[in-house]
């Protein structure tokens, strides 16, 4: 295919042992590839720097762009004089963000794409591609690594590398990280937790805008749905989720409203108070509130029951 010019790469550099001061975190140099040269700010990401000897990984911001591919080579020399640092490897020409210092998990990707094996160019795609198919996987393997998919896939999942979402032999399954899900139960976690801070009488979240929060397609979110309940820390009641250990709290106030006008609905059930009067005695946002429990069900303007006995 056509080379793609780009301003950021992953790479691993090694610095020759007869260089004086080997190369900074941040420290800007010139980089020489095929027949180009371009000014480039080098990121170091596992230490504050290399001296000479040592090898690492880098992500390399162009000045300019440049046009490189995974596994070509280039040079590194400062940038006055130009003496030369050291050499290093392409491994993404087209990486998909800047990764945090000392991230333990930029490093395993690294570690990833550096190599050759199916484990690792498997655990880097899905890295890079979180809730990515089964069949998008199998598709980018040859015949006889597509045969063992299965295989490595089950090997990543033990060593909890990876979270399958789904049948492991379905074209279908969704896969993603370890890293990539907790930090996505983590936001359902944090968002409905805000949402029961924010509307204390309402049970809870509903489905449609956690997952326009959460930015994720309608299928996608249907398999996360299924094991968040799996791991029970969420409840699901009509297209509203909650917290499993969250409990609507009435004030002493409410409590009080509450209490007056089921004790009207008690004394006459075949004629409540009209839904005006159910909203003055509750006041609306407790009102509201035992509509989206059910405790309520209002049928029109004028009527509202109690749920169990419209039931």
């Amino acid at each position: 295919g056509v080379l793609q010019s780009t301003t950021l790469i992953d790479a691993s550099i090694e610095i020759l042992a007869d260089s004086p001061a080997g190369i900074k975190h941040n420290q800007t140099v010139k980089i020489y590839a095929h027949t180009a040269e371009c000014a480039g700010r080098v990121r170091v990401m596992q230490t504050t720097g290399l001296a000479a000897v040592e090898t690492g990984y880098v992500q390399i911001e162009f000045e300019n762009k440049m046009v490189l591919d995974k596994g070509d080579r280039f040079i590194l020399r400062r940038m006055s004089p130009a003496l030369t640092i050291g050499g290093g490897l392409v491994l993404d020409a087209h990486p998909a963000k800047f990764y945090k210092l000392h991230d333990p998990y930029a490093l395993e990707r690294f570690r990833a794409i550096s190599s050759d094996s199916v484990q690792d160019r498997l655990y880097s795609r899905i890295f890079d591609s979180p809730f990515v198919t089964r069949k998008d996987l199998a598709d980018a393997l040859d015949k006889e690594s597509g045969d063992a998919l299965t295989q490595v896939l089950q090997s990543l999942v033990d060593q909890r590398k990876i979270v399958i979402l789904g049948d492991i032999e379905t074209d279908e399954t969704i896969l993603l990280t370890t890293v990539e899900w907790e930090r996505l139960t983590r936001q359902v976690t944090e968002l409905i937790r805000a949402f029961h801070e924010r509307y204390p009488l309402l049970p809870g979240m509903k489905l449609d805008e956690l997952r326009a929060r959460l930015k994720i397609q309608p299928g996608v979110f249907t398999y996360c749905l299924g094991e968040w309940k799996r791991s029970d820390f969420v409840k699901e009641n009509n297209g509203i989720l909650s917290l499993k250990s969250f409990r609507v709290k009435l004030s002493a106030n409410q409590e009080k409203r509450y209490t007056s006008y089921f004790e009207q609905v008690k004394e006459n059930p075949y004629n409540p108070p009209s839904v005006k009067i159910a909203r003055e005695i509750l006041g609306p946002d407790l009102y509201q509130s035992l509509l989206e429990q059910n405790v309520m069900v209002q049928l029109n303007a004028e009527v509202v029951f109690r749920g169990d006995e419209y039931e």
